[in-house]
């Protein structure tokens, strides 16, 4: 089996790591293979990363002959229990299923279930539209992040010369085979700071400064918003700025500005108990029957759940799910609902925050930036 270690002198992840756990409990993993079914293909290559002393390292290890595969395993099996989390790209889909199988296949016992895992594919995915990206292949992020790697191969392309040699033991082609997997470690190092924009959404928000703002219309009517800072715990690698409904938020690094449209008018409070409620026409408004059963029966009739409401006038914020409560509706069928903006609610700094997340959730899953 042929073993390399390798020193990443200097090298620091631009990422707060140290949010999951200890650097030295912390693994990254890769691996090659012949093809992607564990039952009809070869394991030949591990290749980890790790933190140990002061250093970054990156150790690869590869079977120069078909029997080595066992010894694989077992090396893997022999390192994990000194780590407490994994990070690897799409290994929830092929890595850990595919080492879980082979691992059967040599009766070795092989678990991944006392680690924490953290797939980075699976924490950038759904927001590849939003980050405009093609697809969330490695290299693709890599490219995003503007980092160059000096292999050129796919893992598919290696295949054969894995196979060739085997048969010869070229120093050329092991050359080729290694690098491949190094730059797929290092790509994974430095692609880390990638789950920041997942932890855009996925963690909490400090909102440091809140403001309304007045603009004069083109017609002399008084639009309002309200502009609030925030705070991340990571800063993300790229500039955002981005919109949806009338919402706009820019961030950089740690920082953001986010803008709300806040909404001046009349909005509609829904019973849900209607059944005990009469609507008055005249007065467009429902009332407990306790209090309006007296009325001439022309003047009431039994309330539905579409017109067992009250009006306020007032200003409110739009939720796209409910939030806060009470919430009210411009219409009983409308989906999105609003809040209103009282005193009370201007001093609760927890209530904008998971507000400024639920805008940016809603910004980030319906559109591009």
């Amino acid at each position: 089996m042929y073993k390399i270690k390798r020193a990443l002198e200097n090298y620091q992840i631009n990422f707060p790591l140290e949010q999951y756990a200890p650097l030295d409990k912390i693994l990254f993993l890769d691996i090659e293979t012949t093809g992607l079914s564990a039952s009809n293909s070869q394991l030949y290559m591990i290749g980890l990363a790790y933190y140990e002393g002061d250093s970054w390292y990156i150790e690869q290890r590869m079977t120069q002959r078909r029997t080595e595969e066992r010894d694989l395993l077992i090396w893997l099996s022999d390192v994990l229990p000194h780590y407490t989390h994994i990070i690897h790209f799409n290994g929830n889909r092929f890595d850990i299923p595919y080492l879980l199988e082979k691992a059967g296949e040599h009766f070795i016992s092989l678990s991944f279930d006392a680690y924490e895992g953290i797939d980075i594919y699976k924490r950038i995915h759904p927001f590849k539209d939003f980050l405009v990206l093609p697809n969330c292949r490695q290299k693709t992020i890599e490219q995003f992040l503007g980092i160059n790697r000096v292999d050129k191969y796919t893992g598919g392309e290696l295949i054969q010369i894995y196979k060739a040699y085997e048969a010869s033991q070229n120093e050329s082609m092991l050359e080729l085979l290694l690098q491949h997997n190094f730059d797929d470690m290092k790509g994974m190092l430095d692609i880390t700071p990638v789950l920041a924009y997942s932890d855009l959404c996925n963690t909490a928000v400090q909102v440091t400064r809140v403001e309304m703002q007045k603009n004069k219309t083109v017609d002399g009517h008084n639009d309002y918003e309200l502009l609030m800072t925030l705070k991340f715990p990571t800063a993300i690698p790229k500039k955002i700025f981005a919109h949806y409904d009338g919402n706009y938020i820019t961030v950089t690094g740690n920082k953001a500005l986010l803008k709300v449209p806040i909404f001046q008018t009349d909005l509609k409070f829904f019973y849900s108990n209607y059944k005990d409620y009469y609507y008055i026409p005249l007065m467009d408004a429902a009332y407990h029957k306790s209090v309006s059963a007296e009325l001439d029966a022309s003047l009431r009739v039994q309330a539905s759940a579409a017109n067992c409401y009250t009006q306020k006038s007032g200003m409110f914020l739009k939720q796209y799910d409910v939030l806060v409560e009470p919430f009210f509706k411009a219409d009983y069928k409308d989906t999105v609902t609003f809040f209103e903006i009282t005193e009370e609610t201007k001093q609760n700094r927890d209530l904008f925050s998971n507000y400024c997340s639920h805008i940016l959730k809603t910004i980030m899953s319906n559109n591009k930036y």
